[in-house]
């Protein structure tokens, strides 16, 4: 499956379009939608290519992205590329990784002289799939609206 990045953006884009939010442009893997109440949310893409098998399945996010915080109103479009099927997309709130359940989700601190090393990581593996489809995207979006 040879789909681009931005083709994935875009399909990303005009789904939240099509689910009645207004989309912002684009900053790197971020980007704000808007309810129709005027409530913003960043989403971060992250993509997983699950069609490379030699591949990590794993997604790490630095936290020097986020500056070393956790916002609230932050959600990570957690996006996985599986051979024969459509987009399969989670929005996963950075709650998430206050108190990580290491199992799925993983808060890897270093300590000061390693800051720059410190990252969240999202851990997918076949008998996570259960866990995961509480953020399935039908069912995160309609909590947003």
């Amino acid at each position: 499956m040879s789909t681009s990045q931005d083709s994935i953006f875009q399909s990303l884009e005009e789904k939240f379009i099509e689910s009645g939010f207004d989309v912002s442009e684009k900053e790197g893997s971020l980007f704000s939608i808007t309810n129709q109440s005027k409530q913003s949310f960043q989403i971060d893409v992250r993509i997983l290519d699950l069609t490379v098998i030699s591949k990590e399945q794993t997604i790490k996010i630095p936290k020097s992205d986020w500056d070393y915080e956790l916002p609230d109103n932050l959600y990570v479009a957690y996006i996985l590329l599986v051979k024969g099927l459509d987009l399969v997309i989670h929005l996963i709130p950075t709650n998430v990784f206050v108190v990580p359940d290491e199992i799925n989700f993983f808060d890897n601190n270093q300590d000061e002289r390693f800051k720059h090393f410190s990252n969240w990581k999202i851990l997918f593996f076949k008998n996570a799939i259960g866990k995961l489809s509480v953020y399935s995207y039908d069912n995160v979006i309609v909590t947003l609206k």
